[in-house]
């Protein structure tokens, strides 16, 4: 019951959006959901006397909320006292009386709703150039297979701008060399499994050219990181 007092609020076509004879029809179906027989429902004269007084008085509520007042009246979750009854008369003071129970009941009900407190999205820091750097190298010195085809060609232009790797024409040229061996190495080693799952990952929009490149780069790095390694660095910087 207290989740229908959240669920209805503000839910549903106000009362004074109705024209008169269907709400005068609303009005009577809840008469009657509290016991009032149909010989007693008010004449012409009692529901115009009603009419005029829901609508003026509750017509900003919707016919959701005041059919979960009555709902809620008749399930014992509000009390009208011992002078709430209606005595098969179903006035304007009874339905007042409905309803009126039902807002404070809804308003201690709605104060009791912790207050929800906006978590703020934190976006996640940005890597600078080091730490892409340093991660780079704790990854190929953890790596138990150290392939060049496991390095990220990006590191090789990170280190180069940080001024921690220059290649000489003698040396770019070697590493070509190598580089041209291991792209038909991949190519030819359909049933290696590590090299043959590689080579799914080269994009098809590349040119043999493009492989060439990629891979000079990656044995480059790969051939600077073991150079550190080989000197007891745990770090870069």
């Amino acid at each position: 019951m207290e989740r229908s007092v959240i669920q209805v609020k503000g839910k549903g076509k106000l009362l004074r959006q109705y024209q008169l004879g269907d709400l005068s029809a609303i009005l009577s179906s809840f008469a009657q959901l509290v016991g009032v027989t149909p010989a007693n429902l008010p004449d012409r004269n009692a529901m115009a006397l009603l009419l005029d007084s829901v609508v003026h008085l509750y017509g900003h509520l919707t016919d959701e909320e005041v059919k979960n007042a009555f709902t809620m009246l008749i399930a014992g979750k509000i009390d009208l006292g011992k002078d709430g009854q209606h005595y098969q008369n179903f006035s304007a003071k009874y339905f007042s009386d409905v309803v009126q129970a039902y807002l404070k009941y809804a308003v201690r009900i709605i104060q009791q709703i912790p207050e929800v407190v906006e978590e703020k999205i934190i976006p996640p820091p940005v890597m600078t150039e080091e730490e892409f750097i340093e991660e780079a190298y704790q990854s190929w010195f953890t790596m138990k297979n150290k392939l060049p085809q496991f390095v990220n060609p990006y590191t090789y232009g990170k280190l180069v701008k940080a001024g921690l790797l220059t290649l000489s024409e003698e040396q770019r040229a070697s590493i070509k060399q190598r580089a041209c061996r291991q792209v038909e190495e991949i190519k030819e080693a359909k049933d290696f499994k590590t090299m043959a799952e590689h080579l799914a990952m080269l994009k098809e929009d590349k040119t043999y050219n493009d492989h060439i490149q990629e891979q000079c780069k990656k044995i480059a790095v790969a051939d600077f990181f073991n150079s550190q390694m080989a000197e007891g660095k745990l770090k870069i910087f």
